[in-house]
Parts: structure tokens; C-alpha cells; sequence
């Protein structure tokens, strides 16, 4: 399944996921991307609620600019462009 621009709502993302988020620029609610999954979402550039990523899943997304709630990194994330998080900010490795 091909996203749009806006994903309304939350989105969770785990192994085996198939579908193609490359056009995604917002999404309303949470972000969370579990055991070994990967997201490629370079055109991403807020979540608006909380973005949790864990058990060595990989997030790809270079614009990504804005985290409305909690940032929760325990595995591998890039994450250059990132200006502000609404939340706390818990890093662990």
C-alpha cells in the first residue's frame, strides 16, 4: 500500500512492514517502529504525538524537523534535521 502526504492518526511500523511511506510528510499522531523494522521516510518532516523507536529497528527519515511529544531512541536513528521536541528526549544504546 502506497501513503500520502498526511497519515491521519497513529502509525506503527514492525518487521515485514511492505508499504511505502516515501511520500509521507506528517503524521497527526504517534510514531512507533518496533523489533528489527524499517522505516524510509525521507520526506518526513513532523509527528505530531510521540516517536518511539526500539529493538534495533532503523528509522531513515533526513527531514524529519518536529516530535510534538516524547522522543524514545534505543537503537539505530538519524535524525539531522530534528529542530524541536514538544516532550522529553530519552536516548539509550
Amino acid at each position: 500500500m502506497k501513503y500520502g502526504k498526511i497519515i491521519k492518526g497513529n502509525l506503527v511500523i514492525k518487521a515485514g512492514d511492505k508499504n511505502d511511506y516515501s511520500e509521507v510528510e506528517r503524521i497527526t499522531g504517534d510514531l512507533s517502529i518496533h523489533s528489527n523494522a524499517k522505516l524510509e521516510a525521507s520526506n518526513l518532516q513532523s509527528v505530531g504525538g510521540y516517536l518511539y523507536i526500539d529493538s534495533n529497528a532503523k528509522l531513515e527519515a533526513s527531514n524529519l524537523q518536529s516530535v510534538g511529544g516524547d522522543l524514545y531512541i534505543d537503537s539505530n536513528a538519524k535524525l539531522e534535521a530534528l529542530q524541536s521536541v514538544g516532550g522529553d528526549l530519552s536516548i539509550h544504546s
